[in-house]
C-alpha cells in the first residue's frame, strides 16, 4: 500500500473557478466555431460536387467500383417483349449502337427516365458476335453446329488454366464469358404466335447477350426474334412485329422436355438461373 505522504501528493483536481475558459475574442476562434466553420466548407465542396445531403447533416456517399459484368449489362425497353401483351416493334439496330430514351427499372417497375443504353465492351462483344456468327452455319436440317455436332445448348467454354498458359494474356481474357444459345423454332415444328397463332419464323439474333446471375458466376443468353407476317403492330400499322426467343409465352408452348432446358427464371430487368431461385 502506497505512503500516506504520497497520496496527499496527487495531482489537484481544479474546480469550477479554476477551468480554463474558452475565449471568445474574433481572433481566437472558439471550438464550436471552428466546427461549424468546416461544416460549412463540407457543406460547400458536397453542393459543388452535387453530393446529396441527409436531413441530420452532410455526408459523403462512396461510389464503389463498377462491376465490369454490370457495366456490361443492356437495359432494354419491354425486355421480354410482353409489356402490352402484343409483341415488339421489329427494329434493324448494329450490335454497337446506343439507344436512347430507354426506361430504367426501379423496384420492378419502369421507370420512364430515359437512359442511354451502354455498348458491350470488348471482351463481351467480339465473342458474342464470334459465337453468333458461328450459328449461322446451319446444316441441311437448319439446325446450328452446336445443335447439330455438339447436342448442347452451352458453347464449350476454355478452363482459366489454359487461358492462362496464352502468349500476351491479358486480364480482360480471363473475363471468358458463357454463353447459352436459345433458338426453339429450329428445334420445334411450329411456334404458333401468341396473337394470331399462326407460325413464327426467324428473323434476327437479338443485338445484345441477355445476362443472367448464377449461383457463383454469370453466363450470357444468346436469343432471336421470331417474325409474325400477318400481325399489324397497332402502333406503327406495319407488320413488324417479333417475339424474343425466351419470351414466356413462347416457352409456355414448347414442348415440356424442351422447356425444361431452359435454365433461367425471367424478369423486367434481370434473369437468374433456377439452381439460384431455388436456393433463394
Amino acid at each position: 500500500m502506497a505512503p500516506s505522504h504520497l497520496l496527499s501528493s496527487s495531482i489537484p483536481v481544479m474546480d469550477d473557478s479554476e477551468a480554463i475558459p474558452v475565449s471568445s475574442s474574433p481572433t481566437t476562434p472558439s471550438i464550436n466555431n471552428v466546427a461549424a466553420a468546416n461544416t460549412t466548407q463540407i457543406a460547400a465542396t458536397v453542393d459543388g460536387l452535387g453530393i446529396p445531403q441527409s436531413d441530420s447533416g452532410v455526408y459523403p456517399q462512396v461510389i464503389p467500383d463498377e462491376d465490369p459484368q454490370h457495366a456490361a449489362e443492356a437495359i432494354d425497353d419491354n425486355e421480354d417483349g410482353v409489356g402490352e401483351g402484343i409483341g415488339e416493334e421489329d427494329e434493324e439496330q448494329d450490335d454497337g449502337d446506343e439507344v436512347e430514351d430507354e426506361p430504367v427499372c426501379v423496384d420492378g417497375a419502369p421507370n420512364p427516365r430515359p437512359r442511354k443504353r451502354r455498348p458491350l465492351p470488348a471482351w463481351l462483344l467480339v465473342p458474342f458476335k464470334a459465337k453468333v456468327e458461328e450459328s449461322k452455319q446451319c446444316d441441311t436440317n437448319g439446325l446450328p453446329p452446336l445443335y447439330a455436332h455438339h447436342q448442347t445448348f452451352w458453347f464449350p467454354q476454355k478452363l482459366t488454366f489454359f487461358l492462362l498458359q496464352w502468349p500476351g494474356i491479358s486480364p480482360p481474357d480471363l473475363y471468358n464469358p458463357q454463353f447459352f444459345l436459345w433458338d426453339p423454332e429450329v428445334l420445334c415444328n411450329r411456334i404458333p404466335c401468341p396473337n394470331c397463332q399462326r407460325p413464327l419464323h426467324r428473323h434476327t439474333h437479338i443485338s445484345h447477350p441477355r445476362r443472367c446471375v448464377d449461383a457463383n458466376s454469370t453466363f450470357w443468353m444468346i436469343g432471336y426474334h421470331y417474325r409474325c407476317h400477318w400481325c399489324i403492330n397497332p402502333k406503327s400499322g406495319k407488320k413488324t412485329l417479333t417475339f424474343r426467343s425466351w419470351d414466356p409465352r413462347i416457352l409456355e408452348v414448347l414442348p415440356p422436355s424442351l422447356t425444361a432446358e431452359f435454365p433461367v427464371l425471367m424478369s423486367y430487368c434481370t434473369a437468374m438461373s433456377n439452381t439460384l431461385f431455388s436456393w433463394m
